[in-house]
């Protein structure tokens, strides 16, 4: 019951993250301001679910750009809406390897869903299975990661969809004489 649940919540949230990619933002560099997102801070200064909800971490490849700023926004609203914790937070490069040390650490903090756009897909393996063995929920969404360890996947195109569509309109301006 549980893992359905918090699929559904994850679609959820993703679409509504995702919807919110085609507004615009005024804070373009701002997502490290944002990475606390709708969860409290300890006294040491570690994010923590305060009200027994799920704790959901969205990851993106990196805070600090519009694109990520957006889906943080829209991840966030979710979370508010759904009433679910969620913790928006990135390196601010994109870097798999402290994509990789992030994960490790909300991991260890128990958390019940992570929600990735994965740097580097291999470099998300070790990791993704660590959570998985850990009863955690896993969410690729932007760049698909092992479809092995994730429960779902979200992308707003499929490539191979897209790339047979642009070749086809690309036959049909051409013309075939």
């Amino acid at each position: 019951m549980k893992k359905r649940l918090l699929s559904l919540i994850l679609a959820a949230l993703m679409a509504v993250s995702l919807v919110a990619c085609g507004g615009s933002s005024d804070n373009a560099g701002g997502a490290a301001a944002d990475a606390d997102a709708v969860t409290d801070t300890d006294a040491g200064g570690e994010e923590t679910a305060s009200d027994g909800a799920y704790t959901i971490v969205v990851m993106p490849k990196l805070v600090g750009i519009p694109y990520f700023t957006m889906t943080g926004d829209g991840a966030k609203q979710a979370g508010e809406d759904l009433g679910v914790n969620v913790i928006y937070n990135g390196p601010t490069t994109a870097d798999a390897a402290q994509q990789v040390t992030m994960l490790e650490d909300y991991i260890s903090q128990g958390v019940d869903a992570i929600c990735v756009a994965p740097n580097d897909a291999a470099a998300m393996t070790s990791v993704l299975r660590k959570a998985r063995e850990a009863g955690i929920l896993i969410l690729d969404w932007d760049t698909t990661a092992d479809p092995s360890l994730t429960d779902c996947s979200v992308h707003q195109v499929n490539d191979q969809h897209f790339g047979e569509h642009m070749v086809d309109k690309l036959v049909e301006y051409m013309g075939t004489d």
